[in-house]
């Protein structure tokens, strides 16, 4: 009889608190349950000696069973407990831990609830955030798109959502997508509303559409203030053309190529080429090589253009980007410089074949006068060293024929030398050429003219160890020209100093400085030219005004140069820059001390 003292809800009680509506079957079992054990009770206390043991056994049976029912029962109430609590749980992490914010918002715009992904995105608590008016996070300016949002929602019950900014505790403002929903309680359409609202952090996306757009008005505003001619085309046709392109076509509006056809802009002969080049761009080409094509401006006027097209977007959609030169005068400028180049082709040719025969003339003649004129310089030589010896007058008539031929035999080889060099026809023996030797053999052909004047000569010592690629008669004919000049056109009693200098690893500087009158710039623009004696022909000093001509185009044709630096009154300086050699072995045993020694023996001192 224990079990008949406990009562189904003591039993029930321990399953714990359950939420109303949980378990429908209970309140019923448990009335049912009380009904039997009140209804047992009255029979006990009337029939209580009149039961039998047998009916006594089923009473306490079905009591039994009764109770059975209620522990299953009681389980249940604690399994169901169990997994409301897991769905609490499982409703935390959803809701509370979601990425994206989420807020209840009564009618009145007070925030009721917010999980903590909308606390962070605005940098407060959640009990910082609820109880407080969401407009007090939506940024001001952006209150009215709020606003309409939430009048939407509740004018039409559907869905709403909007993208606006809102503002971080810090004041920071942010970029966020609302979208906003009505929850209802239990109650129906009369209950107050309840707002959902989910806010969603955009603003890395709308900082890099803002940045998007930015640098589309930058490259717009470049394109636009662009000088290059720039089109845009789609589909064949000119969809924009920039304020360069308008002037390019001869017009100033746009609407002038805009929505026309590309072809009505090009030359009909180059249709084909445009077509195949616009076709290779839509197929698989990003960019297409330059290319020179005729197109028309407005007034059907044809124009040379240069095209650069690439393949791009313009306003979402794939486009073709032409860039345009005008390059009409450049053309006719090529086409007038190939002309002249012509006429100077065949005026070069003449002039070639005018200087060969030149050349053949001068070399001809040479050949033609110095035999005659070595016949007459050796009878005059033989009537000066005649016996009986000539009178003072022969002498003074013989001499002044020695004299005058002399110089026209000069002239003569230094003529033929220079028709040779110009018709290119003169050989040259390049060679390491020891600079020592040359100076020293120079120094002893034009030590008897500087004594006459009392010039002074000033060399490089013996020993000088530099080699030069040069040809050893033309480098010498060279540097006695120089010499002589800087001889005969010195003051009387003054000096003359050659000097070398290694300018680099790889040349030579060889230069002869005088003290004489020196050159002015005028002078020195005419200094190279043939038979320009720069004013000296009055002069009593000899000269052919070809030296400098023919040493310049020998020491050209030697790889090397040559220059002048003068200063009127103090004097100048003539230099020329050869190129260095290597001592060659066979130079270096024949040029030792003892050769330098014979050489100095047989020409005397410097």
């Amino acid at each position: 009889m224990a079990g008949m003292n406990k009562r189904p809800d003591d039993e029930a009680s321990k399953a714990g608190p359950v939420r109303p509506g949980a378990a429908p079957a209970y309140p019923l079992l448990r009335r049912q349950a009380e009904e039997l054990a009140l209804k047992t009770a009255a029979l006990s206390r009337e029939n209580e000696k009149a039961m039998s043991p047998e009916t006594t056994r089923l009473m306490l049976h079905e009591l039994h069973v009764h109770q059975i029912e209620l522990e299953m029962q009681n389980e249940e109430l604690r399994r169901t407990q169990l997994e409301l609590e897991a769905s609490r749980a499982r409703y935390f992490d959803l809701y509370d831990l979601a990425p994206v914010g989420y807020c209840s918002v009564s009618e009145h715009g007070i925030i009721l609830q917010a999980n903590l992904a909308a606390a962070s995105l605005l940098g407060l608590s959640r009990g910082a955030l609820t109880m407080q008016p969401i407009s007090g996070v939506v940024f001001t300016a952006d209150q009215d798109v709020y606003y309409l949002c939430r009048k939407q929602l509740f004018d039409s019950g559907e869905a709403q959502a909007c993208e606006l900014r809102m503002v971080k505790s810090d004041g920071t403002p942010f970029w966020v997508q609302l979208a906003v929903t009505i929850a209802r309680g239990a109650e129906g359409a009369e209950a107050a509303a309840v707002m959902r609202v989910v806010l969603n952090d955009i603003n890395e996306r709308k900082l890099m559409e803002a940045a998007m757009r930015a640098s589309e008005e930058r490259y717009r505003a470049m394109v636009e203030g662009s000088p290059e001619a720039i089109t845009v085309q789609r589909a064949g046709n000119i969809i924009y053309a920039n304020a360069a392109a308008l002037k390019l076509f001869g017009t100033t509006h746009a609407h002038h190529l805009t929505g026309k056809p590309v072809l009505d802009r090009v030359h009909p002969d180059f249709h084909p080429l445009v077509h195949t080049r616009m076709k290779a761009l839509t197929s698989d080409k990003v960019a297409a090589p330059m290319a020179g094509i005729v197109m028309l401006r407005l007034d059907g006027t044809p124009i040379e253009v240069e095209v650069q097209s690439i393949r791009t977007v313009f306003n979402g959609v794939p486009v073709i980007q032409s860039t345009l030169h005008d390059v009409t005068e450049r053309v006719r400028l090529g086409r007038l410089l190939q002309a002249r180049n012509g006429e100077l082709e065949i005026a070069r040719s003449a002039a070639d074949q005018a200087n060969a025969a030149k050349s053949e003339f001068l070399s001809r003649m040479s050949h033609e006068l110095r035999t005659p004129l070595s016949t007459m310089l050796g009878f005059a030589q033989l009537m000066d060293s005649g016996t009986p010896a000539p009178t003072p007058s022969q002498k003074r008539s013989i001499d002044q024929i020695l004299l005058a031929g002399w110089y026209l035999l000069e002239l003569i080889n230094e003529v033929l030398d220079l028709a040779l060099v110009e018709s290119g026809k003169l050989s040259l023996a390049l060679e390491p050429v020891r600079l020592a030797e040359i100076l020293l053999e120079c120094h002893s052909i034009v030590e008897t003219q500087a004594q006459k004047r009392a010039i002074e000569l000033s060399f490089p010592p013996t020993t000088l160890a530099h080699f030069v690629q040069a040809d050893r008669t033309r480098i010498k004919q060279v540097l006695i020209n120089l010499l002589s000049n800087a001889i005969k056109y010195n003051k009387q009693g003054g000096t003359v100093v050659v000097d070398c200098v290694v300018t680099d690893p790889d040349h030579l500087r060889i230069a002869v400085q005088d003290t004489g009158a020196g050159l002015t710039p005028d002078q020195l623009a005419q200094l190279f030219q043939p038979f320009n004696r720069l004013g000296q022909q009055a002069n009593v000093t000899e000269g052919t005004g070809i030296g400098l001509v023919l040493s310049k185009r020998l020491v050209e044709a030697m790889g090397g140069l040559i220059g002048v630096e003068s200063t009127p009154g103090k004097g100048s300086v003539f230099w020329i820059d050869l190129n260095r050699a290597a001592e060659p072995h066979a130079i270096a045993v024949a040029s030792g001390p003892m050769a330098s020694d014979r050489a100095a023996t047989k020409s005397g001192p410097p």
